[in-house]
């Protein structure tokens, strides 16, 4: 059950994306988010906004892909490994892009959060 609600995590993120839906994206994470990327590192459910903002610019789509998901004994915390695909439009036309990915939750309040997400 509990992978099963991480999983749809993942599934309402990927829509959340697809729709370029901020609000809905930063429903998913907790206020605390760390996002660890090629481009840098940002903190909190703001630094995530501006991101998403510059990143939505010349998106198209993207794919999530989890592979493994592992939740702790105590049951609050977990780890999903996945890798995702991007399509975005540059000078040079459509430009698929991707790469793996790590994410740990934390249970807050019944739901599980994305608390730190890092991307290779």
């Amino acid at each position: 059950a509990e992978k099963k609600e991480i999983l749809r995590n993942i599934e309402e993120l990927e829509a959340a994306e697809n729709r370029k839906d901020i609000e809905g994206i930063l429903e998913l994470v907790t206020d605390d988010l760390v996002i660890i990327s090629r481009s840098g590192r940002y903190e909190g459910k703001e630094e995530l906004r501006e991101l998403l903002e510059r990143l939505f610019r010349d998106y198209i789509s993207g794919t999530h892909v989890p592979l493994r998901v592992e939740v702790s004994s105590s049951g609050d915390m977990a780890w999903l490994h996945g890798y995702d695909i991007t399509k975005r439009v540059r000078d040079e036309g459509i430009v698929e892009t991707g790469g793996d990915y790590l994410v740990t939750f934390r249970k807050v309040d019944g739901t599980w959060k994305q608390v730190a997400v890092c991307l290779s």
